[in-house]
């Protein structure tokens, strides 16, 4: 899965707005983001696993996952596939 930037949108926008003829050779040049590299807040990501934020935010200190920016915790797509198993394996003793 890959996401459009909100810069691609305004490009893939100003591309139609103009008529571009091919349309293929617009496409190429909008930025996109792959899955793996899209960043998940610590509310995202209770609401993904139905966890409270409060326990979300411990699992950077017991997983290794996640990257602090500021104040706040972010996390990939393959952080939270570390979070999913490491937290149905800790319900499940």
């Amino acid at each position: 899965m890959i996401a459009i930037t909100s810069d691609g949108k305004k490009y893939l926008q100003s591309c139609v707005d103009m008529g571009v003829e091919n349309i293929k050779q617009c496409l190429e040049k909008i930025p996109i983001v792959r899955e793996s590299e899209l960043l998940y807040t610590t509310e995202q990501v209770a609401k993904e696993i139905g966890r409270t934020t409060m326990a979300v935010k411990t699992y950077p200190a017991k997983f290794d996952v996640g990257t602090k920016i500021g104040r706040d915790w972010f996390f990939t797509a393959d952080d939270l596939e570390v979070i999913r198993n490491r937290d149905d394996n800790r319900l499940k003793k």
